[in-house]
């Protein structure tokens, strides 16, 4: 070893205290790198396990007319499975007036369930362990359904269906169509066969081969590369079956699947949002930390300016003293990142712990399905990341230390005359405290320069990123403000005559009139209408809404309920006449696509009608000889008892005007009817609202397989719960990086009280009292953090606006987002540097009070 190197070597052992102080800094970065590194392998890993876990296991889908086993035999023995399934058959189901179809695919069942995912196969061997009533199909005449197919279209087990099947292909496309019959003979767990949706299987057989609609699965052996290029030719193989399409065979990867399995390589969109994030993540902390470093750097060499000083002065040329400081600078960052390293994977492993715990939480309180469970990884890629990362971060702050050290000559770095440095003050003898401070800071704020600016960008950090968040959420809004906080609609209902209407109405009102926890409740239907007057003419549009909407100005929400639900919508309108069957809510919030500011946003008066005469509903169709006009078919007259010009209390908003029919009343119990038979109207909600004291309790009566059901409570919490989460990782954050600076700010304030032991002692024996020199480090400390607390406060808010202000330049036909600024960063940040500034004061009253007089005047 080289005597520069062992001078390096001696030099971090004498000064033990700043080379900690630039270990513990260098620490920091590397730990917050390491931190959001290991947390973002951590997640790709969960990620990809979740998704081939949840993914199916075939590696391409190849559509095909022709045989299927000449592109297997040309691919040769890197295939190590595949399935062909046959599509282009269905079944219709229903009346002449509801007629509806069901697609049947033929299959293999032995060789499609070796490419079901393995969330599909947990707990089951075969295809028979998904069959939960009957069995599989054992011939062509035989065809098992799965239980979504069974509810939506009323079928069940030795029903005799009549399978169709078109027989026209590219080069001869026709209408003829091959029907047979077929019985069903098993029902299958879920809605899906695990590669494709579909209503039903049959077996595939030989002669399916010649079906002309088929999809070909493969799986490839496990190592197999470049599957894209391996099927480039299957692709462009000449299929004379298809001329339209240049005989090109249709190819669909399963990409992200192969991706992970290092098959194919293809940017996943989530992977690449989560690593950009982190990347940006890195360098805000980066920000925060750097001048931290360049700070302890500058320190660190500083205290040794007389020793270099001395060592030019007998021969040291600039080289080999640059050579000593940097290999010295190394040593200190490899400590720190071998020291960082393993903190920040500690961090980590915190971080997604409480992330998980959140995730247990809300699965917990809230019914959610998170299974996701992170721990942090840091593999060889990680750790070279953050030493390439870490090394130029280090480098930027050492060479401008070096540099900044090589401006003074041998004899100034032997005299140390910066140290002697002091500006011409003005000393006020009644705030002597205060005039010394400021001295002080003035002198040394080289010493403290860095650890002020890493403080400042941390707070802008901190505002920006908080005040973003806050800013987000609030302009979402709430979800639901309305005293419903469940909605209960059937799942997979056709509503195909009166009768099946009645019988899922009458279900949802028998569990709500038993559940004790249901306040009250609204059942109703809501289609899209057109309305016109009795003459068959467009209501007129009031003159302030935007005509830019008139287009739609016939098209209204029609509200159908019971007796029960439109007493409770009457009474909540204040509507005290007993008479009143069919309410016109004459109210719009339309917004004027020509206007992109938000003010002209219209709420309103929508029709220019205020009148209680009968209204038509019906279907409005473009009229082919007069594009300009539409032909009206009514459908039913309604009688408008009422007419209000306000929103629905306690209901969700709807844009347009709306009615609402008492379907229970003489003059409208054949609406429904009516309108279930009509093809002009469209039924497009049918639903339950409920305000129940225990939400949780009420969604629990509803069988999920039948019926969608949204709780608003968990809508209204999940929000504020990520909110939450996300203001607890930043504060965290940016205690951690303050508590740093704090150790920062009271070495160097410790080893400054060391070198002033003259000065206060002086100061004491002139007659300044203990009580002021206490005072002075007071305001020292103030001092210190004020131009922090009052720059990074007010930069964070001009970045908060400016970020707020380019997001808007995008929004064209939409709500500009409203700024605003969140009192609670501020105050968070406030309190943090408040605890910065009482922590260095008393630890330095305390250091003070140790010093004697007398002994220190003997160094004068």
């Amino acid at each position: 070893m080289n005597i520069t190197k062992r001078i390096s070597l001696q030099n971090v052992k004498k000064n033990w205290k700043a080379s900690l102080l630039t270990i513990i800094s260098i620490s920091l970065s590397v730990a917050m790198t390491t931190m959001v590194v290991a947390s973002l392998f951590g997640v790709y890993k969960t990620y990809e396990e979740d998704k081939l876990y949840k993914s199916s296991k075939w590696n391409v889908e190849v559509g095909i007319q022709d045989d299927a086993d000449e592109i297997i035999s040309a691919l040769g023995e890197i295939v190590d499975s595949y399935a062909v399934i046959s599509r282009g058959k269905y079944v219709d189901v229903g009346t002449e007036l509801d007629r509806r179809s069901m697609s049947i695919d033929t299959i293999d069942f032995k060789s499609n369930f070796s490419m079901f995912s393995d969330e599909v196969k947990v707990g089951k061997d075969s295809f028979d362990d998904l069959i939960i009533e009957g069995r599989l199909p054992q011939s062509k005449d035989e065809l098992i359904i799965t239980s979504r197919s069974k509810t939506e279209f009323s079928l069940n087990l030795d029903d005799i269906v009549t399978i169709k099947q078109s027989v026209d292909n590219y080069e001869n496309p026709s209408n003829d169509e091959i029907f047979s019959e077929a019985r069903i003979v098993g029902i299958m767990a879920g809605s899906s066969n695990g590669i494709d949706f579909t209503g039903a299987l049959r077996q595939y057989y030989p002669s399916d081969s010649n079906d002309n609609w088929k999809t070909l699965y493969i799986k490839f052996k496990p190592g197999t590369k470049n599957i894209e290029k391996i099927m480039e030719p299957i692709g462009k193989e000449f299929d004379p079956s298809l001329p339209n399409h240049d005989g090109i065979r249709i190819l669909r990867y399963n990409e992200t699947y192969n991706t992970i399995l290092g098959m194919q390589f293809k940017l996943d969109t989530t992977k690449v949002i989560l690593g950009v994030a982190s990347a940006v993540f890195i360098v805000l902390l980066s920000l925060a930390t750097f001048s931290l470093i360049t700070n302890a750097f500058y320190n660190n060499i500083q205290t040794q300016v007389h020793d270099y000083g001395l060592l030019r002065s007998i021969g040291a040329t600039k080289k080999q003293l640059k050579s000593m400081i940097r290999f010295e600078g190394y040593i200190l960052l490899s400590i720190g990142l071998a020291f960082g390293i393993g903190v920040g994977f500690g961090i980590g492993k915190l971080l997604l712990n409480y992330i998980n715990s959140i995730f247990s939480f809300s699965n917990q309180a809230f019914g959610t399905t998170i299974n996701w469970v992170f721990s942090p990884v840091l593999p060889w890629q990680g750790i070279l990341i953050i030493t390439v990362f870490s090394f130029i971060l280090v480098s930027f702050p050492l060479n401008h230390s070096i540099k900044k050290l090589f401006k003074m000559t041998s004899i100034d770095a032997i005299r140390e005359n910066n140290r002697y440095v002091r500006n011409k003050l003005k000393i006020y003898s009644r705030n002597l405290s205060k005039s010394l401070a400021k001295q002080y800071s003035i002198s040394e704020k080289s010493k403290f320069r860095g650890i002020k600016i890493s403080l400042t960008i941390t707070i802008v950090i901190f505002i920006t990123t908080m005040s973003f968040i806050k800013i987000g959420f609030s302009n979402m809004g709430e979800y639901n403000t309305s005293k419903y906080n469940v909605e209960v609609a059937p799942q997979h209902f056709y509503a195909a005559s009166l009768d099946s209407f009645n019988k899922k109405n009458e279900e949802m009102r028998h569990i709500l009139e038993k559940d004790s926890n249901t306040k009250i409740y609204l059942i109703f239907s809501q289609y899209n209408i057109s309305i016109r007057d009795k003459n068959f003419d467009p209501l007129k549009i009031y003159k302030e809404v935007p005509q830019n909407n008139s287009a739609n100005s016939d098209i209204i929400k029609l509200l159908i309920m019971d007796d029960h639900s439109f007493d409770i919508v009457r009474n909540s309108l204040d509507i005290q006449e007993k008479n009143i069957d069919s309410i016109l809510v004459n109210y719009g919030t339309i917004y004027d696509f020509d206007r992109v500011s938000s003010d002209h946003t219209y709420e309103g008066i929508y029709f220019d009608f205020d009148s209680t005469e009968s209204l038509y509903i019906g279907e409005s169709v473009y009229n082919d000889k007069n594009p300009d006009s539409y032909i009206f078919n009514p459908i039913f007259e309604i009688p408008v008892d009422a007419v209000i010009a306000r929103e629905l209390p306690d209901f969700d908003s709807l844009s347009y005007p709306y009615i609402i029919v008492n379907s229970d009343s003489v003059r409208f119990n054949a609406i429904q009817e009516s309108l279930l038979k009509s093809e002009a109207a469209h039924l497009n909600r049918f639903a339950a609202i409920v305000q129940t004291h225990d939400s949780f309790e009420t969604v629990k009566l509803f069988d999920s397989e039948d019926y969608y059901i949204s709780n608003q409570d968990v809508d209204k919490a999940i929000p504020k719960l990520i909110e939450k989460t996300i203001t607890n990782i930043l504060v965290s954050i940016m205690t951690f990086i303050t508590l740093v600076c704090l150790l920062n700010v009271v070495n160097i304030s410790l080893t400054n009280l060391n070198t002033r032991k003259r000065e206060l002692a002086a100061l004491r024996s002139v007659g300044m009292s203990q009580k002021q020199v206490q005072k002075m480090l007071f305001y020292e400390s103030v001092r210190l953090a004020w131009n922090p607390l009052i720059m990074g406060t007010l930069i964070g808010i001009f970045a908060s606006y400016s970020i707020i202000a380019i997001v808007n330049l995008f929004i064209i036909n939409g709500q500009p987002i409203a700024f605003s600024i969140d009192i609670r960063a501020i105050l968070i940040s406030w309190c943090i540097l408040l605890l910065l500034i009482v922590s260095n004061t008393i630890i330095t009253i305390v250091k003070s009070r140790n010093h004697s007089i007398i002994e220190s005047l003997r160094n004068l």
